[in-house]
């Protein structure tokens, strides 16, 4: 029986540490002789002593265990001189391993088997300390002679470094072949900090490893099993394979000089095997401090356990950087690629590059993680320039710097290579295409099969750009077909159907956005699992700024109805719907329709805008109307300069709270109304939230002081993952200005973050935010990390995928304090009266009144 055939069976049970075991058994001079230290070297010198190890762990009741293997490759042998020995180590490391299994299988007839561990290395490559290919190819050095040795499979482990991993993995699908009956397993290393040591998620990890053929994902080393059990919980929702999980004996503690694991045999088993049983393990060891008595306590606890039952449940499909992972379907739609780090469409950034000004080119790069973008796209061909110096010194920072996805855009492959080679997360790259043929495009496909990348594919061929919707769509199957059959997926594409302008007066343009609306239309409709994306501007080119604005924000709209998932754009070229002027919205609409029932659609437009109002009159217009009318039209348009006239004349005539509840506070729930239908998009929700904070500034100094001391305390957040905060704002404005304290964390806040908060701020409550519909999933899962820390302050869940029935039924339960549903801000207030004048808080549902 192979081992892929055991795990889908039964439970495996791995092996404990192998370095202390070593130590214990304290090798002499003569097996070190003059690679003291260097636990690989004793494979060669003396392996009696490793055989032993193996034999003890199959004794107390391993399945498997790990070859002596762990700092085995090149680059970390070399460190004592001993590179060239790599291979042969290994080879030894598993040959030793597999008599020792083969003698326990002899035994009792139970199947063993043999892991070769592969250790990440003492270098991080996010950070520049050792090369991709160095990595990719000691490992290739390494996974070659583990394999050769008896090895049923690799197990790449105490991953600290996205990008290490992504070379280790590479290595192997190289070594072990696209059909390999050997297991791939890849184990992270999870700090007390709740990330991998350079700053990774949990969800980032999940993100950046899912297109790989892995087959075993889990966690070992760092912390205990019970610090490692919601990061399991996160993997056991996403993850498609088998979970693993080799915890430390507990934290370790210096005691007389020498390190000590808390967490006895014991102990140990007490906590891990009914974790396994919960998470649904299918493979259970133990690293750090760990012994043949953890192994035999826990052999002894599970028995001869079968394999937990299949998962439901399905991964997202996103991209992701060094930090938190994007979703490719955003809801509401589009995906925003902010194109500001384009040599060829901003001159502010091309004007950088050319003047070597590199690192104000990568401030203009993240300024954008700020705004609405969720990835960022970054092109650097410019005539004169060297590509590849340009994009690797970017990318680099990017990689490490970054927090939001990057997509490269080259037309390059040695460009898209090198960029790839330096980023640990997931990217997107632009763009895979048939204008050469399929040569270029077969070794790009390779490069993102072997990276993990998704691809923006064009729908141009070998006679050109597809300018009609038939074209366009039979070249999207084409390039589907293409990418599927070389071990793509669907979900891993995204077609760019092509947009021409219809502003040149070129007759053979008229009717490009209405081939384009077509073709996005019917390769949604025909090629289930594709997304599809646009540089979107492309259709206004030629027309001036204010005529753009217009025209992009019509073709924006029709887009995302006929299903565009994703588009390239900078959104600060955008107006809101709302904001257009009837008259210019139906010409828009006949332009892009190439309706010439009234006359050429082109000369209407351009006449429209030619002949727009002046300045001074649409000034006069906005005078004209009372300040409240100014008041709405600030916020729901994004106009802050409204606002500086209107709030004075306002607080003249009435109170300061009556501006707030009265104009202020309903003007944004018309913005959140918007923004629901779908006729306002996220910019310009966040936009109309910018004039708020505004307006609140403004009539701020006008509210009623409270009382000396603040009557409740709320630490309010967005959870992780989650950049939406026009609630969360809401809830800070009425509860701050009704002389409560709140304590605002912003948003993405991880649990442990609210934690620390919480504590240090002596908090009332906790109020936890969200809009995306993940949300609600993270909203529980921090409910139970707050129980397990022992929080029992009362702690309030609104979001717009939020009900009441979720937070009463799945919420709840899981949290020994009250967990309140707030349906909006209001609730937030009257939450804490209750608490003010009762002394405690209801669960949800609130209590009915009765009178």
């Amino acid at each position: 029986m192979g081992i892929k055939e055991y795990l889908a069976r039964h439970l495996l049970l791995a092996d404990g540490a192998m370095g202390t075991q070593i130590q214990l058994r304290q090798p002499g001079a003569a097996a070190w002789g003059k690679y003291e230290g260097c636990n690989e070297w004793l494979n060669l010198s003396a392996p009696e002593i490793i055989r032993d190890i193996h034999a003890a762990y199959f004794a107390a009741g391993s399945d498997a265990v790990e070859t002596n293997s762990f700092g085995a490759s090149p680059i970390t042998l070399g460190e004592y001189g001993l590179a060239e020995k790599a291979r042969e180590i290994s080879h030894a490391a598993a040959q030793i391993a597999r008599g020792a299994a083969v003698a326990a299988a002899a035994k009792d007839g139970r199947p063993r088997f043999v892991l070769g561990s592969v250790g990440p290395g003492t270098k991080l490559a996010t950070l520049g300390q050792v090369s991709f290919d160095d990595l990719y190819g000691g490992c290739q050095e390494q996974m070659g002679g583990l394999l050769e040795g008896g090895a049923d499979g690799i197990i790449v482990e105490t991953c600290q470094d996205l990008l290490q991993i992504k070379a280790a993995v590479a290595a192997a699908m190289q070594v072990l072949g696209s059909r390999s009956d050997k297991l791939l397993y890849v184990s992270v290393t999870v700090e007390t900090t709740g990330t991998l040591l350079v700053g990774s998620s949990i969800w980032a990890v999940l993100a950046s490893l899912e297109p790989y053929p892995i087959d075993v994902l889990g966690m070992n080393c760092a912390t205990g099993p019970e610090a490692m059990q919601r990061h399991l919980e996160a993997i056991a929702r996403q993850w498609r394979g088998f979970i693993g999980c080799m915890p430390n004996a507990g934290l370790p503690t210096l005691q007389d000089g020498q390190v000590h694991y808390p967490l006895g045999p014991a102990e140990f088993t007490q906590v891990f095997a009914p974790m396994a049983k919960a998470v649904g393990l299918h493979v259970i060891g133990g690293c750090c401090g760990t012994t043949p008595e953890h192994i035999r306590e826990l052999r002894q606890a599970l028995g001869e356990a079968k394999a937990p039952p299949p998962r439901q449940g399905q991964a997202p499909e996103q991209v992701t950087s060094l930090f938190a992972p994007v979703d490719l379907t955003q809801d509401p739609p589009p995906l925003y690629v902010g194109e500001r780090a384009n040599a060829t469409g901003s001159k502010k950034f091309r004007d950088t590059l050319l003047a070597e000004k590199l690192d104000a080119a990568f401030d203009l790069l993240v300024e954008q993680d700020e705004g609405v973008a969720h990835v960022l796209d970054l092109s650097v061909a410019y005539a004169g320039r060297d590509e590849i110096a340009d994009m690797t010194t970017l990318v680099a920072r990017a990689a490490r710097e970054c927090r939001l996805p990057l997509m490269v855009d080259s037309t390059q492959l040695d460009v898209v290579e090198a960029a790839l080679k330096l980023y640990g997360g997931r990217m997107l790259v632009n763009s895979i295409n048939f204008e050469s043929g399929e040569e270029k495009a077969e070794k790009l496909v390779a490069l993102a099969r072997q990276f993990g990348a998704g691809l923006v594919a064009l729908t141009i061929d070998e006679t050109g750009m597809a300018m009609t919707a038939d074209r366009k769509v039979e070249i999207a199957k084409r390039l589907i077909e293409f990418c599927e059959k070389r071990g793509l997926r669907r979900g891993d594409l995204l077609i760019d159907a092509l947009t021409f302008t219809v502003c040149s007066g070129d007759g053979a343009l008229r009717d490009a956005a209405k081939e384009t609306i077509a073709a996005i239309r019917r390769i949604k409709q025909e090629f289930p699992g594709v997304r599809t994306i646009l540089g979107l501007s492309n259709v206004s080119f030629g027309l001036k700024p204010a005529a753009r604005k217009v025209l992009n924000t019509v073709f924006l709209d029709r887009c995302i109805k006929a299903g565009m998932d994703a588009c390239i754009i900078n959104t600060a070229g955008l107006v809101p719907l709302t904001e257009l002027a009837p008259a210019a919205i139906q010409l828009a609409e006949k332009l892009l329709d190439n309706d010439v029932a009234e006359g050429d659609p082109l000369e209407l437009f351009i006449q429209h805008f030619e002949a727009a109002e002046p300045e001074a009159e649409a000034g006069a217009a906005v005078a004209a109307q009372t300040p409240e009318e100014q008041v709405a039209a600030a916020l729901v348009k994004g106009k802050a300069a409204l606002l500086e006239t209107a709030i004075p004349a306002l607080l003249a005539k009435m109170a300061a709270e009556d501006v707030l509840n009265g104009h202020l506070i309903p003007a944004m729930k018309e913005v959140g109304r918007l923004f629901n239908d779908g006729i306002l998009q996220l910019p310009f929700v966040l936009k109309s939230a910018e004039v708020m904070k505004k307006a609140v500034a403004l009539i701020k100094p006008h509210l009623k002081a409270g009382q000396a001391k603040a009557a409740g305390t709320l630490v309010i957040g967005t959870v992780a993952g989650d950049v939406h905060d026009i609630g969360k704002n809401l809830v800070d404005i009425i509860l701050s200005n009704n002389g409560y304290r709140v304590v605002n964390l912003g948003v993405k806040v991880p649990v442990e973050k609210m934690l620390e908060a919480v504590r240090e701020s002596q908090a009332d409550m906790l109020g936890m935010s969200g809009l995306l519909v993940k949300s609600v999933q993270v909203m529980r899962e921090n409910l139970k990390v707050l129980e397990t820390a022992g929080l029992k302050i009362p702690v309030l869940l609104g979001g717009a995928a939020l009900t009441e029935p979720f937070v009463r039924q799945d919420c709840q339960p899981v949290y020994s304090g009250p967990v309140r549903y707030c349906k909006d801000a209001f609730d937030s207030l009257t939450a804490f009266r209750e608490l003010e004048e009762t002394g405690t808080l209801a669960p949800s549902p609130p209590p009915r009144s009765t009178t």
